[in-house]
């Protein structure tokens, strides 16, 4: 029984940690970049903890509000925070096919979804149009370029959904792009997609 009871009481606190530190720590927020109008100094300052480190992400209004890392694979960051040490929660990364300063035609990012709105807990009340009317906006910043973002669609994709891709060669111009999300659009969804407007 006492084992029970121990083994109970450290999957609670176990628990409770991973939640915590799912969400941007003071220490972490530091870097944040003050101004998402020009580049940001802080950004070479993480940079010169983790390489890896290639932008910040922030969505207005919503716990999003985390620096990307890229790794070599897309498990890279599956499991260890934007320090590069073991976390459960992971990190907010961008996929290891993509060009780390956004110049693809699309740029696909991960994080886990954390029940208490951590990292992209968030992206699952923009199924609620009012939720998603209230957020539209956010920034991305790089080390060498700020843009303003802008979320037009949401997009619901389920895990048991095959493979959704929207294109296999290169990546099309926006028009075609957005005909290809019609098609699979929903009034409600998992999947935000944005883009630059700045």
């Amino acid at each position: 029984m006492a084992v029970l009871l121990a083994f109970g009481g450290f999957a609670l606190w176990q628990d409770a940690a991973v939640s915590r530190g799912a969400f941007a720590s003071a220490d972490l927020l530091q870097y944040k970049p003050a101004d998402k109008n020009t580049a940001a100094p802080t950004l070479a300052e993480l940079q010169a903890l983790n390489p890896d480190v290639c932008g910040w992400l922030t969505i207005d209004g919503t716990h999003i509000d985390y620096p990307l890392v890229q790794g070599a694979t897309n498990m890279d960051y599956i499991n260890r925070d934007v320090y590069g040490e073991f976390s459960l929660s992971g990190a907010v990364f961008l996929d290891s096919r993509s060009k780390a300063d956004f110049s693809d035609g699309y740029s696909i990012v991960y994080a886990h979804h954390m029940e208490n709105g951590a990292m992209f807990g968030d992206v699952s009340k923009f199924v609620q149009a009012d939720y998603f009317a209230a957020h539209p906006s956010g920034s991305l910043i790089l080390p060498d370029a700020a843009y303003e973002i802008e979320l037009f669609v949401c997009l619901r994709q389920t895990p048991t959904t095959r493979r959704f891709t929207l294109w296999s060669a290169t990546p099309p111009t926006l028009p075609p792009c957005l005909t290809a999300v019609q098609a699979r659009l929903c009034s409600s969804g998992r999947w935000m997609w944005a883009r630059r407007t700045g």
